[in-house]
């Protein structure tokens, strides 16, 4: 160095003194510290002056390789050693559990930082809703407020009008109940009117009931106001005179055009001499009557055909009747006839009549009574018998006591009439029996007699 000094060391050098320090090699890196003054600016280290990774303890990671997820000391956190909430998944990318599906469910629960622990989807009957109401309130809207539970309220709470089909009348009506304007309507087969008033029972006043159907049943007593002919309490729609009215307390009146035809009181039905009561097998709404009831003359009933007054109807009861079977007999002990029985009532009065035709054994012959399970305060019949061969009386005999007999040999084709009247004492039956007089060969009564039972008091 000093071959290249031609001068004198300059002063400020020359204080330095000597020094026997290494020097570095030529291309190496040297950081300087502090400031060597009469410079522009203070010394800088940047990467390129860096010869290793940054260590950990210097605020490096200490490793040259790109980092994912959680890193400590140099390298990533690994999934054995997470725990709680947070997860990796991939290159060890953390990632907290999912737990709640995004617009799927509509509760959740929260841990105490504040993170989602689990997802359902709420229900209405259940704890989710504290408030859910009664069973005979709903939900009303509140525009101001949160809405809450209570009773429907029929003034504030419905508008229009409740149809038919949904158990309303399809009218607006605003009568005044029960006494005046329209009850009830309805459109249906079958409708049915409630109680209208509360205390008495049925409607009290001047009220009306239509309806488009047949059919109108009220679940409560009526009770009409009394009305007059021509003014029915109950109109029929299409003609104002006809229908009900109460003529007086206690009676019912049908009117047809101005005119009474029917009066129904506690204890008597009157009908006009012009009207019967008729049946048929076919709808009673339609004209088709094949039998009727009716007024023949003064104090004669008649019983007529069709729907008008005459007498050419049948009457049957059940104190008629036939044998429809030959019944055979071959011993001599009386039997009932088979279809000749009939079941009469205790304290009551009854004539009795059996028509029977027979053949008899010559030997075996005949032998008749009248029995049954009834008993008799009194009885008396007699039994008479034609032969046909001699128009001979062959048995003729007065009895005063159910089972009381008679009979005769020898006559083989006969006619056998009795006639009587018992006065019952035990209801029961009252029939017709034979046997043969004596047991020989066969004994019959043949098909087509009969026994007629009418009650006369």
């Amino acid at each position: 160095m000093s071959n290249f000094i031609s001068a004198g060391i300059p002063a400020e050098l020359a204080s330095l003194g000597t020094s026997t320090a290494t020097f570095p090699s030529s291309g190496a890196v040297v950081v300087l510290a502090g400031d060597l003054g009469n410079t522009a600016a203070s010394p800088q280290v940047v990467s390129t002056h860096l010869t290793a990774a940054l260590p950990v303890a210097q605020g490096g990671t200490g490793t040259t390789s790109t980092l994912t997820g959680v890193v400590r000391g140099g390298s990533p956190v690994t999934a054995s050693e997470l725990s709680g909430d947070i997860t990796t998944s991939g290159s060890n990318v953390t990632t907290l559990a999912t737990v709640a599906t995004p617009g799927t469910n509509t509760k959740v629960t929260f841990n105490a930082k504040g993170l989602v622990t689990s997802g359902a989807t709420a229900t209405l009957a259940s704890a989710d809703f504290a408030n859910q109401g009664t069973t005979t309130t709903v939900l009303h809207g509140n525009a101001a407020g949160n809405p809450a539970f209570s009773a429907v309220s029929l003034t504030a709470d419905v508008s229009g009008v409740l149809p038919t089909a949904n158990g309303g009348t399809n009218q607006n009506s605003t009568a005044t109940f029960p006494t005046s304007g329209t009850v009830a309507t309805g459109t249906g087969t079958t409708n049915t009117v409630p109680k209208f008033t509360t205390g008495a029972s049925g409607i009290i006043g001047n009220s009306s009931v239509t309806d488009n159907g047949t059919i109108v049943t009220f679940t409560e007593p009526l009770i009409l106001p009394q009305g007059v002919v021509g003014a029915p309490c109950i109109g029929i729609s299409g003609d104002a005179g006809t229908g009900f009215f109460q003529a007086s307390v206690g009676n019912l009146s049908f009117d047809s055009s101005g005119t009474v035809q029917n009066l129904m009181a506690a204890n008597l039905l009157r009908n006009r001499s012009t009207t019967a009561v008729s049946w048929s097998t076919g709808d009673p709404t339609a004209a088709g009557g094949d039998i009727n009831l009716n007024r023949a003359a003064a104090n004669v009933l008649g019983i007529g055909t069709g729907e008008t007054v005459n007498s050419n109807g049948w009457f049957n009861y059940g104190g008629q009747k036939r044998v429809s079977t030959q019944f055979d007999k071959t011993d001599t002990t009386l039997t009932n006839i088979t279809g000749l029985s009939v079941t009469i009532l205790a304290g009551r009065t009854y004539r009795f009549r059996a028509v029977l035709w027979v053949t008899a054994n010559v030997t075996g012959g005949q032998k008749y009574a009248i029995g049954g399970g009834a008993t008799a305060t009194s009885i008396i019949y007699n039994i008479i018998t034609v032969n046909n061969t001699t128009n001979a009386i062959v048995i003729s005999s007065k009895q005063t006591a159910l089972g009381g007999s008679a009979g005769q040999a020898a006559a083989t084709d006969d006619f056998t009439t009795i006639d009587g009247m018992i006065t019952v004492n035990a209801g029961g039956t009252l029939t017709v029996q034979f046997a043969q007089n004596a047991a020989s060969g066969t004994s019959s009564v043949l098909v087509g007699s009969n026994f007629t039972v009418d009650d006369v008091a």
